[in-house]
């Protein structure tokens, strides 16, 4: 036989399954944020990513920021958080379902477009690439001033011209 109490109690574990909140703080070293859900704040939660295998991502919430916490007990405080959840602050991208587009806090952004094959990075700041080799099939075209630090190779052989 149940009492009230256990009802309750039973009808609070069901409500906090699936719950929306906002992000209120992130600890970006324990990668844990704590949300906001009414006027209960969450402890320190883990939020989930794309990937944390072998191939891993890493995407800290934004304060505000609309969520999914998911508590398989029913206690809150032992939930996982989803993000993503876009929001009036945090609209949809405007794009065709054929680009998949990532934009950064500062406007870079980098764009795929299934449909025309044409991959576009717009970088507020530099871009550094490091590899032992790279390789570029096809026409390159520059606009803007070239600075080369080595030799300038033609077929592979040095050809002993110093780049400026």
């Amino acid at each position: 036989m149940t009492n009230g109490f256990e009802i309750v109690e039973l009808a609070r574990k069901l409500e906090n399954l699936i719950r929306i909140g906002k992000v209120a703080r992130v600890d970006v070293e324990n990668s844990s944020v704590q949300i906001q859900i009414g006027t209960l704040l969450t402890k320190p939660l883990p939020w989930l990513e794309h990937a944390a295998g072998e191939t891993r991502t890493r995407r800290v919430p934004s304060i505000g920021e609309q969520v999914v916490v998911l508590s398989m007990s029913g206690e809150l405080n032992n939930g996982v958080v989803l993000t993503g959840l876009n929001q009036q602050r945090y609209p949809t991208l405007s794009a065709p379902a054929t680009e998949e587009q990532h934009v950064f806090s500062d406007g870079t952004s980098i764009t795929y477009n299934t449909e025309t094959h044409e991959l576009k990075f717009n970088v507020q700041g530099n871009i550094t690439l490091s590899a032992s080799k790279i390789n570029i099939e096809g026409d390159v075209e520059i606009k803007g001033s070239v600075h080369v630090t080595g030799n300038l190779l033609s077929d592979g052989q040095n050809s002993n011209h110093h780049a400026h």
